[in-house]
């Protein structure tokens, strides 16, 4: 009695586990056409991913983390993308460094559970994005930053491949504060808790 009382238990709290992105409800003009020939191998494998990365114009490399869901199973890596060339727009990409990572469920369905429930899926990139402070009814003041950052989430669900980009948010914050890029910040850290 007591063996099946915990395998009960045990099916019951794994349950889940098979669950897929929450369904998000889109806007046809967020979705990104032709993605599939940039994808790498990496991204290709998952009928469903997220995906995060930093990118910037004067780096050779970046580090991407991905949680992705296939064949009714969750699976979690990081991998690096590296440039060659002499120039950003002529440069060539290759795939490295690959790294399997095991993913408790339980933080995975916790993580999935705080971007749905803050609606990480519907941020507003132009309120992410948003750099101009008004001063008074006549007078806007633009902050710019050249030569910083952009942190990408890509995601892909039933309906296609979208993403929610922002530049330099901590900073912008700092200036200009608006719910959509706390969310992104606090989603972020979230999402990247599950590659420590």
């Amino acid at each position: 009695m007591n063996k099946l009382v915990i395998i009960l238990f045990l099916l019951l709290s794994t349950s889940n586990i098979a669950q897929q992105l929450p369904t998000i409800e889109l806007d046809s003009s967020r979705l990104i056409e032709n993605y599939s020939s940039e994808m790498s191998d990496e991204l290709l494998q998952f009928d469903e991913f997220i995906q995060f990365r930093y990118h910037s114009s004067w780096t050779r490399s970046h580090t991407c983390y991905v949680i992705g869901f296939t064949k009714g199973r969750w699976k979690s890596h990081t991998y690096k993308v590296k440039y060659r060339g002499d120039h950003y727009f002529t440069q060539t990409k290759h795939t490295t460094e690959t790294r399997r990572n095991r993913v408790r469920i339980n933080d995975l369905k916790s993580v999935l559970a705080y971007l749905d429930s803050n609606q990480f899926f519907n941020l507003d990139v132009d309120s992410l994005n948003s750099s101009e402070m008004k001063i008074d009814d006549n007078v806007s003041e633009v902050l710019v930053v050249t030569d910083g950052t952009s942190e990408v989430f890509t995601v892909r669900n039933s309906q296609g491949i979208f993403s929610i980009h922002t530049y330099m948010p901590e900073y912008f914050q700092s200036y200009l504060y608006t719910d959509d890029r706390r969310i992104f910040i606090e989603s972020r850290e979230k999402f990247l808790s599950l590659f420590d």
